[in-house]
C-alpha cells in the first residue's frame, strides 16, 4: 500500500465520527504499525487535512471542505437510486460506503410493501459482515484485510474463516453481496439482503446499493431484485460519468452460485 493510500485510509477512519480518535485505535483500523500511523498523521496535520487535540484526531478543515464540495448533489442522485429501488422492488434500499472499515449509510428509502424492513435493521450494524451491502464492500477490500474482519467478529454467519473466504472471493467475482438469514435464527425476525458495487471511478466502489426484505429470499427472488439493483446501479455510474458499469447483468447461474456460497 503506498503512503498516499494510507493516508486516506487515515482520512477515511477521520470521516466515520465527530469524536476525537486516539493514535491506537487509528492504527489498528487501518491495520499499521503505530510508528507509521503517527508519522502518516504528523503529515495530514501540517497539511490541515487532520488536526491534533492531546493525541487523538479529528479531520482538518482542508479536509471538511473538500468533503463537502459536491456532496448534496452526490446524495440527491444516491437518493434518486434508493428511491428507484425501493419503487421498483416494495422492500427497503439503502447506500452504504465502507468508511474506516465500518458500513455507513449514505442513503435510505423505505420499501413500499405492506410488511419491510424499518431503517434501523436495514442499516445498523455491528460488522459490515452484518450486512449484504457491508459483505460486498468488504469482498472489495484487500483480501489480506478480510482475516481481520472476521476475527472482529467470528459469530455473524457462525462460519469458519476458510469459508468466509470463499464467500467474499465469490461475491467478489459476481459483484453480488447476499446475506440470508441463519438457520437458527426465525425468519420473523432475521431479514435477507441483497447488494450491488456502486461505482463513481474506475477501481475500487464508492458504495454497495441494496435491499433488505424481512423474510429469507429464495434464489429466483434474489436473481429479481439482482437485475433492479445492477439496472439502478449502472444508471447510476452513467449519471457520476463512469461509461462503463464494471460486473455484467446477473445472470441466473451467477445468481444461484451466490446464493449456494451465502447459505
Amino acid at each position: 500500500m503506498t503512503s498516499v493510500r494510507r493516508a486516506l485510509r487515515i482520512l477515511e477512519v477521520l470521516a466515520v465520527t465527530d469524536s476525537a480518535v486516539p493514535l491506537s485505535v487509528i492504527a489498528r483500523q487501518v491495520g499499521l504499525p503505530p510508528s507509521t500511523t503517527h508519522n502518516l498523521l504528523i503529515s495530514l496535520v501540517e497539511e490541515d487535512y487532520a488536526t491534533n487535540t492531546d493525541g487523538s484526531y479529528r479531520l482538518g478543515p482542508r479536509a471538511a471542505a473538500i468533503a463537502s464540495a459536491g456532496e448534496e448533489s452526490l446524495l440527491d442522485a444516491l437518493r434518486s437510486a434508493t428511491d428507484q429501488i425501493a419503487s421498483t422492488t416494495g422492500h427497503s434500499a439503502i447506500a452504504v460506503s465502507l468508511i474506516g472499515g465500518v458500513p455507513k449509510e449514505v442513503a435510505y428509502s423505505p420499501g413500499t410493501d405492506l410488511v419491510t424492513v424499518g431503517r434501523t435493521a436495514a442499516t445498523d450494524a455491528g460488522s459490515a459482515l452484518d450486512l449484504a451491502t457491508g459483505r460486498l464492500l468488504v469482498a472489495y477490500e484487500d483480501p489480506a484485510s478480510w482475516p481481520r474482519y472476521i476475527a472482529e467478529h467470528p459469530d455473524v454467519a457462525g462460519w469458519p474463516v476458510d469459508r468466509w473466504n470463499g464467500v467474499l472471493e465469490r461475491f467478489r467475482q459476481a459483484g453480488i453481496g447476499l446475506r440470508l438469514p441463519r438457520p437458527d435464527q426465525s425468519p420473523r425476525i432475521s431479514a435477507s439482503g441483497v447488494a450491488v458495487p456502486a461505482w463513481r471511478h474506475p477501481g475500487k466502489p464508492a458504495w454497495a446499493i441494496g435491499c433488505s426484505a424481512p423474510w429469507s429470499l429464495g434464489a429466483d427472488e434474489v436473481l429479481t431484485v439482482a437485475h433492479e439493483l445492477w439496472r439502478a446501479g449502472s444508471a447510476l455510474a452513467r449519471q457520476l460519468g463512469l461509461k462503463e458499469y464494471p460486473v455484467p447483468e446477473p445472470t441466473e447461474s451467477t445468481v444461484a452460485e451466490v446464493y449456494q456460497a451465502a447459505l
